[in-house]
């Protein structure tokens, strides 16, 4: 095993969300320039760092568009210290790759390690990969096989998904472990698809809330920034859930909120039914890491 930087990149980009969540329910600048700091220690961790200043970015230019009074001068002095950062971090941790991809050392600049991967790494990049899904491979294997083709490594959401939940370790294929992590697989669905269904059949009558907006625009910025990483270089682990952990920070937050905002709707089965695949789903992953350090 080794130490990687995957846990830092974690504690920084949660760190990061909560100030420019304080910023945006606040509007105190103070806090937007903590989320900026954060957000540069988190690249120096990992280049996806770089999306926690893509999200800050958005918010601002949407604060900014509703501010009655603009001016320059007040758009520099509330960015200024937010771009010092971004463009520190980016020359101290772009600029040896620039140089080595200039010279040739170094076929992309996000990704340092390509020249050492194997054919076999690579993985298609067709609209296929990214709109197909095989549910039948879904269903057959409970867990991803990087290596194989019949793990479903070929489809973005099909390996986004089990490495979710997995990662890419290989568990027991029989017993009560398969068993549950098939069931897993499954109640995902409904964790995924649960607080879309409001939105969805309600539409203008959903309760909306403050944190709705910067919840949404951190969920698709990772999930975009993951994607166009996974099409520039497409090798199997390119679309690994580990990522783009963060993102459930606001998977989180629309489910629970969901059940809540079905209750004030009415709708207090749905929202039971919400509470009661949560806990199940909660009861299950219990379940099934007991199985792997007790078998």
């Amino acid at each position: 095993g080794c130490i990687g930087n995957d846990s830092l990149f974690y504690l920084l980009s949660a760190a990061n969300f909560y100030f420019v969540m304080k910023w945006w329910l606040n509007d105190q600048i103070r806090y937007f320039w903590i989320a900026g700091l954060l957000a540069s220690l988190c690249v120096l961790a990992k280049f996806n760092g770089l999306l926690l200043f893509v999200t800050m970015a958005v918010l601002f230019i949407v604060r900014w568009i509703f501010l009655k009074e603009k001016s320059w001068r007040l758009f520099i002095r509330q960015t200024w210290l937010a771009w010092l950062f971004f463009f520190s971090v980016v020359l101290f941790n772009f600029t040896g790759p620039a140089m080595d991809m200039l010279s040739g050392k170094r076929s992309n600049l996000l990704c340092g390690n390509l020249n050492g991967l194997t054919t076999q790494s690579w993985v298609g990049n067709s609209l296929k990969t990214y709109f197909g899904f095989d549910f039948k491979e879904y269903r057959a294997k409970p867990y991803i096989e990087p290596t194989n083709n019949l793990g479903g490594r070929q489809y973005f959401w099909h390996y986004l998904l089990k490495t979710s939940l997995f990662n890419d370790f290989a568990f027991s294929y029989h017993g009560m472990q398969a068993l549950l992590a098939t069931m897993l697989s499954f109640q995902l669905f409904v964790i995924i698809f649960f607080p879309l269904t409001g939105p969805l059949l309600l539409k203008r009558r959903w309760p909306k809330l403050r944190s709705d907006l910067p919840m949404a625009v951190f969920f698709w910025i990772l999930l975009v920034g993951l994607i166009l990483f996974r099409v520039s270089v497409p090798f199997w682990y390119g679309g690994d859930f580990r990522y783009i952990l963060p993102i459930l920070i606001p998977l989180i937050y629309f489910y629970c909120t969901a059940i809540d905002r079905y209750r004030a709707m009415g709708w207090r089965l749905f929202a039971g039914f919400g509470l009661f695949t949560g806990w199940v789903f909660v009861l299950t992953s219990a379940g099934f890491f007991i199985t792997v350090f007790f078998k």
